[in-house]
């Protein structure tokens, strides 16, 4: 384990007295491939050794990355569970780590984080999710690393977002064409209907688009 504090780097958790004060452990699991094993293991020998109730905590974006989460957080739950661990899972539907976190965090809580997670920090700028977390919070945030091997690969928020503004653009910019020419070719009440349609298949097309990559 690595420890991050406020203003400071990471160093290795030499001296882990300061545990002996925490009732729970919230460990941040990203809904990325994980060494379930492995990790179940990490937070089995924390939990155990110290006494400490286990919060699984995932973020996801939309309700589709909701059920796989969910799903990896209860095969986690299983394999760390036992008579001396009381395990619980959340999954938050939210856009920021940190506003969840700052939700379900107590001052008596120890936050374990991926020492790989990288989250947004403004445009095109990623910063460590344990640095953040520490600075915010004022208080250390423990790290592991090893058990996650896509998560410092994750492209920035507005990196992923860029094709649903295109096709967004894409919709806009075709109706429009057709709605000048609807303008140019058809008068009178013709006209107008044809109009009301091309608007109506245009709200239809963004409600979908939005449904698919929203």
């Amino acid at each position: 384990l690595s420890v991050v504090e406020a203003g400071n780097k990471p160093r290795k958790l030499e001296n882990p007295s300061g545990l002996l004060s925490v009732n729970r452990l919230v460990v941040l699991v990203p809904n990325e491939d994980v060494d379930e094993a492995g990790l179940s293991r990490q937070i089995w020998m924390l939990a155990s050794h110290y006494h400490l109730d286990v919060l699984l905590l995932s973020v996801v974006h939309n309700n589709d990355e909701s059920m796989s989460a969910l799903r990896r957080l209860t095969t986690l739950s299983m394999m760390t569970h036992d008579s001396h661990v009381k395990v619980d899972k959340k999954v938050m539907n939210n856009r920021s780590w940190l506003h969840a976190v700052k939700q379900q965090w107590g001052q008596t809580d120890m936050i374990l984080c991926p020492a790989e997670l990288f989250v947004s920090a403004g445009f095109g700028k990623s910063r460590n999710l344990s640095q953040l977390l520490s600075d915010s919070l004022k208080a250390p945030v423990y790290t592991f690393s090893g058990l996650y091997t896509y998560v410092k690969h994750s492209l920035p928020v507005w990196v992923r977002r860029v094709p649903y503004w295109l096709g967004f653009a894409l919709i806009l910019a075709v109706c429009f064409y057709f709605e000048v020419e609807v303008d140019h070719i058809a008068h009178g009440w013709v006209g107008q209907l044809i109009l009301v349609l091309v608007v109506t298949f245009e709200i239809g097309l963004i409600y979908l688009w939005n449904l698919i990559a929203g």
